[in-house]
Order: structure tokens, then C-alpha cells, then sequence
């Protein structure tokens, strides 16, 4: 009796051992398992770099391409007035509208008077960008040509010059740009938006080939 009371004793001591030994060990591995390994490997490093480096170079080149499309649109209104003041010098007809100057002539159309009572204006934005639309107050109608017929009138004399142009102001402005400055030289021998145009290429050179900026190469 006292044997086997001394028997069970000693598997007690020894499962309790045993259990404790489990336990702690299984404590140790769920330790190092959620562990997080203190260094980056080197080529996790590189990645991290060329990653960040590209989204800088991104960044970089979207501001400037906003910023030279901010400068393109008021290099392009001003030949538009340049274009104009020159061919009314030269004695062009009062009525004569030139496409290169179209959308000057159809923002002072839209200008020259106030909208008819009853009617909104309301910008269509997407595809047809730059389309404005004309709606009626009263019964929800909605047309692109303007209400008043004497101001519609002027509008599509200047929609018609626009077609004899190669390039359209709201589609390509840059292009549009250089089509006035190349009609400037050749028909009123006019240089005096050179400087201007240099200095835009130049910049347009800086965005596309950025000097002040080296390409890194990670090659490890």
C-alpha cells in the first residue's frame, strides 16, 4: 500500500515536471515567433530607396507639369492679342475673325452682355471640357447655344474661324501656341514672342531632362 502511494507520488512530480517543461518551452517558441527581426535586409533597404526616390521623381514632375501648363495658357492668351492687334494694323476687315484669335474673340462676345433673364450658366466638365452650357431656370432646359441670337451669332463666326486651325486651343494649347507664334514670324514678321518661347522650351527641357537631379543606380 505504502508502494504504490509512493508510486503515485512520484508520476505526479514527474508530470508536473513535465507539464512546466512544456509550458515554458512553448512560451519561448510563441516568443520567438512573434518576434520581429530588428534590421531590414540590405536589398529591402535598396527597394525602400529606389520606391521613395520614384515617388519623388513623380511628385517632382507632376508640379511641373502643372506649372508649365499654367504658363502655356497665358503665353497663348497673350499671342492671341498680339495675333489680333497685328492683323487689325495690317487693315483686315472689321468683320474678319482669324482662327488664332477665335477664343479671344468669343470670351469678349460672351462678355459683351449680361445673360438673359431666366438663364444659367453651368460648365460641362469630362469629355467635352470647356463646353458651356446654357440652362433655363424655369423649365430645366438646357442648350449650347447661347440664348441671346446676337451674341450666338458671334459665337459661331468665331467656332467657324477655329476650324481653319491646325490645333485646337482646348485640346492642344501647346501646339496651339506655336501655330500663332509661326504665323507671327512668317506673316507680320513679328519676333517679339521669341524670348518668351525660348524660355519655355527651356523649362520644358529642364522637366524632361532634369540636369540638377542625377539618376541613382542601385546596382548591388
Amino acid at each position: 500500500m505504502i508502494i504504490e502511494k509512493e508510486k503515485k507520488k512520484q508520476d505526479k512530480k514527474r508530470k508536473r515536471a513535465t507539464t512546466q517543461h512544456d509550458w515554458k518551452h512553448q512560451k519561448k517558441k510563441t516568443a520567438k515567433n512573434n518576434q520581429q527581426p530588428m534590421y531590414k535586409s540590405w536589398e529591402d533597404v535598396v527597394k525602400d530607396l529606389q520606391r521613395r526616390e520614384q515617388l519623388e521623381k513623380e511628385f517632382l514632375r507632376k508640379k511641373s507639369d502643372e506649372q508649365l501648363e499654367r504658363k502655356v495658357q497665358g503665353l497663348v492668351w497673350k499671342a492671341m492679342k498680339v495675333c489680333r492687334s497685328l492683323d487689325e494694323r495690317a487693315g483686315c476687315p472689321a468683320s474678319f475673325v482669324n482662327g488664332l484669335w477665335a477664343p479671344l474673340y468669343e470670351q469678349e462676345a460672351r462678355r459683351s452682355a449680361s445673360l438673359t433673364e431666366g438663364w444659367e450658366i453651368r460648365h460641362q466638365y469630362g469629355r467635352d471640357q470647356g463646353v458651356i452650357i446654357y440652362r433655363n431656370i424655369q423649365t430645366g432646359e438646357e442648350y449650347e447655344n447661347h440664348p441671346d441670337p446676337r451674341i450666338e451669332s458671334m459665337l459661331e463666326k468665331a467656332r467657324k474661324a477655329e476650324l481653319t486651325n491646325k490645333f485646337r486651343f482646348q485640346d492642344e494649347p501647346r501646339l496651339f501656341l506655336g501655330e500663332i507664334v509661326e504665323y507671327l514670324r512668317e506673316d507680320h514678321e513679328y519676333l517679339g514672342m521669341d524670348e518668351d518661347i525660348d524660355e519655355l522650351e527651356e523649362e520644358e527641357r529642364a522637366r524632361d531632362n532634369p540636369s540638377t537631379r542625377k539618376e541613382s543606380e542601385y546596382d548591388y
